[in-house]
């Protein structure tokens, strides 16, 4: 997820490159600014270095697969972990099984839907407590949870986030054990609205966690992929949510309004707030490491 910088994004820029990238960065931004064209040629050419997978691909060896619908490819999780290292600003991508991106746009691009995908092993969830999801309490609990974070966001230099609805309210299909949802947030001072879209897929003792950040005007795409990716991703018959043994195994204590609040995640303080935004925390090196770190190592050549 990247915006093509602009001339207006000078100062910002400099300052930027100033703390993080340093001064072969900043010898760039002498000689080059840059312009739209610019910035699509760049991200062609990053993106050529990863190859992606269409179809049936499997997600994690002996535990899930997907069977990718026409307009997704998938990248596997060492190119996956190289791409949110090197290009994302992610310090620690290891964990990642890899990420699923609709086609016909550059995964660089502010407009790319491009979902992360986790396999979080917290035991077995328990499928209770939805009718919280759908109170206007909850949402407004969140949204308090979201603001009281952003003190300690501010404090390590990141910008804030402000939910302000569902764009997509809380999805659970008790057949196929799926809890979907779309979040409407602003990042920082920012004028243009984003979505975060979130998908837990249960199975027998843990989740699949798949989460992308977009453009708002999206939306009605990002709501179809959000459906059609849920039911393509498939658990192997010993994984399955159905294949839990309550005789001889025990629950996770997890249920599915902790699954949308980010308390499932086995972190604590400041990390645990940033569990579900990680995009967003590194939000200004998106923005601008990519161009820049392209534009050097073009420089160098």
């Amino acid at each position: 997820m990247l915006i093509p910088i602009s001339k207006g994004c000078t100062s910002l820029l400099l300052g930027f490159m100033l703390c993080s990238l340093g001064l072969r960065a900043q010898a760039v931004l002498d000689d080059t600014l840059m312009e739209a064209n610019d910035f699509n040629a760049l991200t062609r050419d990053l993106e050529s270095e990863f190859q992606f997978s269409e179809g049936a691909v499997t997600i994690l060896p002996g535990v899930a697969t997907v069977k990718l619908p026409s307009n997704f490819r998938f990248l596997d999780a060492p190119q996956t972990q190289k791409m949110l290292k090197d290009y994302w600003g992610e310090s620690n991508p290891e964990n990642h099984l890899g990420i699923i991106a609709n086609k016909g746009v550059s995964v660089f691009a502010p407009e790319a839907i491009v979902f992360t995908i986790d396999y979080i092993p917290a035991g077995h969830i328990e499928e209770n407590n939805f009718e919280l999801l759908t109170h206007d309490e909850f949402l407004e609990h969140m949204q308090h949870s979201v603001d009281s974070s952003n003190k300690l966001r501010k404090q390590a230099g990141l910008e804030s986030i402000t939910l302000h609805d569902w764009a997509l309210a809380p999805v659970f299909n008790e057949e196929r054990h799926h809890l979907y949802w779309i979040e409407d947030i602003r990042i920082g001072e920012e004028k243009e609205e984003r979505l975060s879209a979130n998908m837990c897929l249960l199975g027998r003792s843990g989740y699949l966690r798949l989460s992308a950040i977009t453009l708002k005007t999206v939306l009605p795409e990002l709501k179809k992929g959000v459906d059609e990716l849920a039911a393509s991703i498939e658990f192997e018959k010993e994984h399955q949510y159905a294949s839990f043994l309550p005789s001889h195994e025990k629950t996770s204590g997890i249920a599915l309004d902790a699954l949308i609040l980010g308390h499932n995640f086995p972190q604590k303080g400041f990390m645990h707030l940033l569990s579900k935004y990680w995009k967003v925390a590194f939000f200004l090196v998106i923005v601008f490491g990519l161009v820049i770190l392209g534009l050097a190592r073009k420089n160098e050549a």
